[in-house]
């Protein structure tokens, strides 16, 4: 088992860097919308076309560099750096091959796309 050579506190942070990095999809549609509808939220964004104007910060590559920085002094940030990288590994996949839809993943190929 995972748990008994990482622990419950590392498999715990690989888990909410790996799902709650999509509640800026959240944040984002109550913003927009004004509604704490999650179903709608969800649905929102499983049929958005035009993503490629909505700022994500949770999304952007250039979290990397933090999360790096911080795992070379402290070991939970190796744990949030897998699970974030396997987020935005599914995400790139996502946009590149199932579903492209013009979305940055990044702020610099935002700012530049602007």
């Amino acid at each position: 088992m995972l748990y008994q050579s990482a622990g419950w506190l590392n498999i715990l942070t690989v888990l909410a860097f790996g799902v709650l990095v999509d509640a800026d999809h959240y944040l984002w549609h109550i913003m927009k919308f004004r509604t704490f509808s999650i179903t709608k939220a969800f649905k929102y964004f499983l049929n958005a076309e035009t993503a490629h104007h909505i700022v994500l910060p949770l999304h952007w590559v250039e979290w990397f560099i933090p999360l790096m920085i911080g795992a070379l002094y402290f070991e939970i940030f190796w744990y949030a750096l897998l699970g974030f990288s396997v987020h935005m590994a599914l995400d790139l996949i996502q946009l590149k091959f199932l579903k492209p839809d013009g979305r940055n993943l990044s702020l610099v190929g935002w700012w530049v796309k602007q």
